[in-house]
């Protein structure tokens, strides 16, 4: 796609970003079938593997989501094996949702695929350009959850 005028950044951002968001939605559904955990399932893991057990509140605020949606996603884990709600052990009338080792086995095999089809795509890419493209996309993500969610990630 030709980039839009140097004067217009924003602009030429706008559309790259609805390109880049058109491009994750092509290789989502090129793959989705062939990977083992799809993305709201893999995230959830993935924070639960960083976080440690959660409640359902916690996870839903690390994620930006409201606490049903995380809920039905839990109960979905949950169905899979992948992970468990068990009482907390600071307060046992409350219930946090904890990883099962099925649930990592799972959420590695998932991050070896996807890193995989990563280093595919860009592995031509020079080792600079690597490091700024993650970068860029920390940085991106930083800005829309201290924007959207208030947080200074």
């Amino acid at each position: 796609m030709k980039t839009s005028d140097s004067s217009d950044v924003f602009g030429d951002i706008e559309v790259q970003s609805a390109v880049l968001t058109r491009n994750f939605e092509l290789l989502r559904r090129r793959r989705s079938h062939q990977l083992e955990v799809d993305r709201a399932e893999y995230l959830l893991l993935r924070t639960l593997e960083a976080n440690g057990p959660s409640s359902i509140g916690d996870l839903a605020d690390a994620l930006g989501l409201d606490s049903s949606t995380v809920g039905r996603q839990a109960s979905g884990l949950e169905r899979s094996g992948w992970a468990e709600r068990v009482p907390d052990p600071a307060d046992r009338r409350r219930m946090i949702v904890q990883l099962t080792p099925t649930g990592r086995t799972a959420m590695r095999r998932t991050s070896r695929e996807r890193r995989r089809r990563t280093e595919s795509l860009l592995g031509h890419w020079s080792e600079e350009d690597l490091h700024t493209l993650a970068a860029m996309f920390r940085r991106y993500n930083a800005e829309v959850a201290r924007h959207y969610l208030g947080r200074d990630d």
